[in-house]
């Protein structure tokens, strides 16, 4: 498995790893030990996982359908402790390399080689929700105006996807209407209008608060 890794701040590690395939089974307990709807909190195994997301998941191969992955450093503290173990082989990589960072308490958002720039913006607009109060109260403001339909409409999407604890669905709207519109468009699950002036607020946050190496790292790939 081939990785590259960058600091964008001082609390927030970029991780890309060149196969989709790969960044999908290297990340996959570890996200849904920390997040699942049914598995948040427990220990279990790859094919516990793929029996219940063959009944509950969308229809499509788990690393086919993940395109980008973020997680807090004690995300990754039972697969450290051995709850986890046997670790998969690609696991005990990711665990080895990310050993440092996640012992310094960093953040860590991941992606594979040929992602969108979209992809970047939604993995760090949650990296900075977790790392930053002042980000974070500000954009709890901005979703206090979010016409209540229209919130509803945001978590029926995240409920279909069988991926998303509801512990999680603050953060998770706030990061779709700023970097995932298309795909709610594309889902049929919102229209543009009624969301307009909230992805503009929170645009204007997320630029302010945007590090200078995530601004470059967007850039890039644009």
């Amino acid at each position: 498995m081939q990785l590259h890794f960058e600091t964008l701040t001082d609390k927030i590690l970029f991780v890309e790893i060149k196969s989709r395939r790969d960044l999908g089974n290297a990340f996959m307990r570890i996200q849904e030990h920390h997040e699942s709807p049914a598995f948040k909190g427990q220990i279990f195994t790859f094919k516990d996982y793929w029996a219940w997301w063959a009944l509950h998941g969308p229809g499509e191969l788990y690393w086919k359908y993940w395109k980008a992955f973020n997680l807090p450093a004690q995300a990754f503290k039972p697969f450290q402790d051995g709850k986890f173990k046997p670790h998969s082989r690609i696991e005990q990589v990711l665990l080895d390399v990310l050993k440092p960072w996640v012992d310094d308490g960093f953040y860590v958002i991941a992606t594979s080689v040929g992602r969108d720039h979209h992809d970047i913006r939604h993995e760090l607009a949650h990296a900075l929700y977790a790392t930053n109060s002042s980000y974070r109260r500000k954009v709890r403001c901005v979703l206090e105006e979010l016409i209540p339909r229209c919130r509803r409409q945001i978590e029926a999407y995240l409920e279909k996807t069988g991926g998303y604890h509801p512990s999680t669905w603050d953060d998770e709207v706030h990061a779709y209407i700023l970097a995932g519109r298309q795909e709610l468009r594309e889902e049929g699950y919102i229209m543009v209008t009624p969301f307009r002036s909230v992805s503009k607020a929170l645009e204007r946050i997320f630029n302010k608060y945007c590090p200078e190496g995530a601004e470059k790292l967007i850039k890039k790939i644009k």
